[in-house]
């Protein structure tokens, strides 16, 4: 029998449109996913942070964010500099936009017909360490963008298709919805 129900979840996932999700408020939900975010006033009573679901027909599959209805964005369980949070998605800081490999830089594809994640995630290397989040900032086209290896700053070409991002004011992790874990 689980066999047979881990076919059907696999199947289920399988059959589903990107960006397809509901959470535990539909009405709510639909207002996320048409306006991106909502107002305080859409929030109240409301649960700040809800499961998404992918759904088909009358099946929920959960999917493995959550999304946090204050900030408008989908959302992980991230171990930050105050804690487990449930921090915004984003891009990542793996580019720098100067030649001396300074100032740190994100990219995000520009023509997916998708906006941009409005954070960027700062993830420190290796194993643990707190992961810091920063506003993106949109910079202007450059032909280039510079990736440390070692000591030395390489230069790569900025793809077209490519939208370059600068970390702006840091999010201060205790705005951040409080995450637990339970064994």
């Amino acid at each position: 029998m689980q066999k047979v129900c881990a076919f059907l979840l696999l199947v289920l996932t399988a059959c589903v449109s990107p960006g397809e999700f509901t959470g535990l408020d539909g009405a709510a939900d639909a207002a996320l996913r048409d306006a991106g975010t909502v107002s305080p006033a859409d929030l109240a009573g409301a649960t700040r942070i809800v499961a998404e679901h992918y759904v088909v027909g009358a099946a929920r599959v959960p999917t493995l964010r959550f999304f946090d209805r204050q900030l408008g964005v989908g959302c992980f369980a991230t171990q930050t500099s105050q804690g487990l949070r449930c921090a915004p998605s984003g891009m990542g800081a793996y580019y720098f936009i100067d030649a001396a490999c300074t100032v740190r830089a994100a990219t995000s594809p520009n023509d997916t017909g998708c906006a941009a994640e409005p954070y960027i995630r700062d993830t420190p290397p290796g194993c643990g360490g707190a992961v810091r989040i920063y506003a993106a900032l949109k910079q202007p086209r450059q032909a280039s963008i510079y990736s440390k290896s070692g000591a030395t700053c390489l230069a790569i070409p900025l793809a077209t298709n490519s939208d370059l991002y600068a970390l702006g004011a840091e999010v201060d992790p205790l705005t951040l919805a409080t995450v637990s874990m339970e064994r």
